[in-house]
């Protein structure tokens, strides 16, 4: 989410999701370490002096997506005399568009910690739990995935989404 422009980001992949009749799986993560220093700069995007990492500002970021994956209004409509064409009553949230009904049941997060798998439970998106965990305790690294997945798990209970994400699980 470093690199990407999240309304963009939901107009296409919510346009994907239509294209591909609901089968669609959307990973999406703050982003692997990255071999250079602050590349998100080259992209413009220039977070807070104190998230030298980007990571405040992918999770702006991807809160802001998951918003317009809901349909939430992202900007404010026009005048009607100022509208071409004339869509919108004046001064209302404008979602983007198009607008998938489903995506949210299609993206999933990528964990590297049990915090950011719980943050995924409670933000209601599927788990991705990847080789890329940053908990290394001497622990093999099976149990460690596996606690992350008890944690997203206990965590989705307990925000009472009203469906059943998925995991996925990879080394």
């Amino acid at each position: 989410m470093r690199y990407e422009n999240p309304l963009q980001l939901a107009e296409e992949a919510a346009q994907l999701d239509l294209l591909s009749d609901g089968r669609v799986a959307l990973g999406v993560s703050r982003g692997s370490p990255e071999p250079v220093d602050r590349g998100y700069e080259s992209f413009g995007y220039h977070p807070a002096a104190d998230d030298p990492k980007g990571a405040a500002m992918a999770r702006e970021k991807f809160l802001r997506f998951m918003a317009a994956v809901d349909g939430e209004g992202m900007a404010t409509s026009l005048p009607l005399d100022q509208q071409y064409p004339r869509m919108y009553h004046p001064d209302v949230p404008v979602p983007v568009m198009p607008h998938s009904m489903s995506l949210r049941k299609h993206v999933w997060w990528g964990a590297g910690s049990r915090d950011t798998a719980v943050r995924a439970a409670h933000d209601g998106v599927n788990l991705m739990s990847s080789t890329l965990l940053t908990e290394a305790n001497g622990d093999r690294f099976e149990d460690l995935q596996a606690e992350q997945i008890r944690a997203y798990r206990a965590a989705w209970k307990e925000a009472g989404h009203p469906w059943t994400p998925r995991v996925s699980v990879s080394q």
